[in-house]
């Protein structure tokens, strides 16, 4: 795998890991309860930061090496340029939605959730898409000249979540990340252990 897809594939990871944490959000929301808007904010922040300055740009540039050198291969993804300003029009009216939001609110604005949802399924059903199909395909057809001048032509910005160093409006996005993380690693463990027959399956037998 090239550099700049091992790189898109790690963005991918990472941002669905951010959308889980916004999708807990979502949750507490459904159930009629205070989300933390803090986190809310931060993972908008992020997506606007990030995924929607370096990361699909930078897919589009894969597409547009693509549709001058394999046409018509490039013709069965020519819909993720609109996806990508399609998503990013989205994220800008969650943006500007989200400061009319006090931080003490304690439910969420009739239709908020939805407009978040909607965004959520969406970005899942896109990375799906790309991971299955056009990654594989700008792999196979593309050769080192290009994966060249696409690296010459990407944005330098690092990962202001992900990368070695997590900027200063990013890290309660980051203790949340790690304490998912933790729990999910206990979830892991627990299910070990009674797979092993070490811890008994159900609730203990009453005496």
């Amino acid at each position: 795998m090239s550099e700049i897809l091992r790189r898109l594939h790690d963005d991918h990871v990472n941002l669905l890991r951010v959308l889980a944490i916004l999708e807990r959000q979502i949750a507490v929301m459904d159930r009629g309860d205070r989300p933390d808007w803090a986190i809310v904010h931060g993972v908008i922040e992020y997506l606007l930061t990030y995924p929607d300055l370096h990361h699909h740009p930078l897919e589009d540039g894969i597409l547009k090496r693509l549709q001058a050198t394999n046409p018509s291969t490039a013709e069965a993804f020519s819909g993720l340029l609109a996806e990508h300003r399609e998503q990013s029009d989205a994220l800008r009216r969650i943006a500007a939605a989200t400061p009319q939001l006090p931080p003490d609110a304690s439910i969420a604005p009739q239709g908020y959730a939805g407009l978040l949802r909607s965004f959520l399924v969406a970005q899942r059903d896109h990375v799906r898409r790309e991971e299955a199909d056009f990654f594989p395909a700008a792999e196979c057809l593309l050769d080192e000249t290009d994966w060249a001048e696409l690296d010459r032509q990407a944005s330098a910005m690092a990962d202001p979540l992900f990368g070695d160093r997590v900027e200063q409006g990013f890290r309660l996005l980051r203790r949340e990340l790690a304490f998912l993380d933790a729990a999910d690693r206990m979830v892991r463990r627990a299910e070990q252990l009674e797979r092993s027959g070490i811890v008994p399956h159900g609730p203990a037998p009453l005496r």
